[in-house]
C-alpha cells in the first residue's frame, strides 16, 4: 500500500508569508507643533498690543530723586440703583447710616482713597431726595472730599 502524502492545504506550494512588519522608529510630528507654537506667538502679540495704551503723550520725564512711586489706590464707591437701593463696593447698605459706617471704616483703613458717588441713570421711582440726603449726611459726618460720577458727554465745543 502506497502512502498518500499528507494534505497541508498548500496545494502542492507552500510559501512562508510574515505578517508582522519590521518596527519602524516612532516619528515626532512637527506640523502639530508649529501650529501650537504660532497659535502662542500669535496670542502673546495680541495680548500686548491690548495692553500698551496708545493715548500717551511722547514725552521724556525728567528723573527725580525725592519722589515716591505710584500707589494703585482702589476707590470707595457709593452706588444707588435705579431701584433706590444703596452700596459702598459692591455691598448692599440698607440705609444711609450704614453706607456712612462702612465708609469711615474704609476711611480709617486708608485715609487717601477716594470716594466716589454714583447714581444710576434710569429708575423708575425718584432718587434725586436720597441723593441729596446722602450727601448732606456725608457732609454732616465730615466727609466732604467725594466727587460724583458721570458718564462723559461728548465735546460740540468745535463750532
Amino acid at each position: 500500500m502506497k502512502k498518500q502524502p499528507r494534505d497541508t492545504g498548500c496545494f502542492g506550494v507552500c510559501l512562508m508569508i510574515h505578517l508582522r512588519r519590521r518596527a519602524e522608529l516612532p516619528r515626532l510630528e512637527m506640523m502639530p507643533l508649529i501650529d501650537v507654537i504660532f497659535l502662542l506667538i500669535t496670542f502673546f502679540i495680541y495680548a500686548l498690543v491690548l495692553m500698551v495704551r496708545a493715548d500717551l503723550l511722547p514725552v521724556t520725564l525728567p528723573k527725580l530723586v525725592s519722589g515716591e512711586p505710584a500707589r494703585n489706590v482702589v476707590p470707595i464707591v457709593v452706588l444707588l440703583d435705579g431701584e433706590g437701593r444703596l452700596y459702598v463696593n459692591a455691598e448692599a447698605a440698607p440705609d444711609t447710616a450704614a453706607v456712612l459706617e462702612r465708609v469711615t471704616e474704609l476711611r480709617e483703613e486708608d485715609a487717601e482713597r477716594p470716594i466716589f458717588l454714583a447714581a444710576d441713570q434710569k429708575g423708575e421711582k425718584d432718587r434725586l431726595p436720597l441723593f441729596f440726603n446722602l450727601v448732606d449726611q456725608m457732609r454732616q459726618a465730615g466727609i466732604g472730599d467725594f466727587s460724583i460720577m458721570g458718564a462723559a458727554q461728548p465735546n460740540n465745543s468745535e463750532e
